[in-house]
């Protein structure tokens, strides 16, 4: 699913997303070291895109790659307090291809913190996600591939 081009240059943005990958375009005053590629889905000008194939945490200025390589099912709460160190003010979990509860006590851990959590395929987490940050919330999306 390719989404449509934003213009919003100064945080991570997510410009398509498969089951199996996701493409994302880094803050502009990040994007130095990556390639820039010319693509015609996202425009006439080349432009910084990162690859990503496994399950990450994507913030409007942060991006941690290989998050972990435990599955959505798996996942407990103890492994979710690590996203306290980000303060987000909600988290986005996309479970995959289709919607999936976690685990019983995952996203109480969150909501416990006072952290809003959100819970969708990951089509649509990162959808929402983008809309968040254009909004300028402090979002973060777990996004399971």
């Amino acid at each position: 699913m390719q989404f449509s081009l934003d213009t919003n240059s100064a945080n991570y943005i997510i410009r398509a997303y498969t089951p199996l990958e996701l493409i994302v375009t880094p803050p502009q005053d990040m994007a130095h070291n990556i390639e820039r590629i010319q693509d015609p889905r996202f425009g006439n000008q080349p432009v910084a895109l990162e690859l990503i194939t496994s399950t990450s945490l994507i913030m409007p200025r942060q991006l941690v790659k290989d998050w972990t390589n435990t599955q959505y099912d798996e996942m407990t709460a103890e492994e979710l307090e690590k996203v306290q160190q980000y303060q987000p003010e909600i988290v986005l979990l996309g479970s995959g291809t289709s919607l999936k509860w976690p685990a019983q006590g995952v996203r109480e851990s969150l909501m416990a913190q006072g952290i809003g959590v959100e819970v969708m395929d990951s089509g649509a987490a990162c959808r929402t996600y983008n809309i968040l940050v254009e909004e300028q919330r402090h979002v973060m999306a777990i996004v399971f591939l």
